[in-house]
């Protein structure tokens, strides 16, 4: 079964409860601020994750969501860390792009990333280094 949304507030309670493949628009991953989610046909998401060998990762997981493109600004969180994301959902096979926006004192390597249709794609999130 699907992840389930947990739907932005402005949505409201009503589509708490709906599986995440039946959910028409996006929004938040149930259980926190870990990952974000949208499409209807199929679910595109993008998530951040502890990394092995570094504070974190973006995770993004690109499928046809069979929808308008769209642009989406959100924030995720982990272990007190907020990294700003932004998504320009390409129109049918067409890549999508992914901008990462980390916290001061870290870089995102890379800071963009474009992914086509059915493949997924990593950005590290690094201590900045200091001179």
């Amino acid at each position: 079964m699907p992840p389930r949304l947990r739907a932005p507030r402005l949505l409201g309670a009503a589509f708490l409860l709906i599986p995440l493949a039946a959910f028409a628009g996006e929004g938040y991953v149930e259980g926190g601020r870990t990952a974000w989610a949208w499409g209807s046909t199929s679910t595109a998401f993008v998530e951040l994750s502890p990394g092995e060998d570094h504070p974190a990762d973006v995770v993004f997981t690109n499928r046809l969501t069979h929808g308008n493109s769209i642009q989406m600004d959100f924030v995720l969180e982990i272990d007190g860390m907020r990294v700003g994301v932004a998504v320009v959902n390409g129109v049918g096979e067409a890549p999508d792009v992914v901008t990462v926006r980390p916290p001061a004192g870290f870089v995102a390597e890379p800071a963009t990333i474009e992914v086509d249709e059915g493949e997924v794609g990593r950005i590290r999130i690094l201590p900045a280094l200091l001179s």
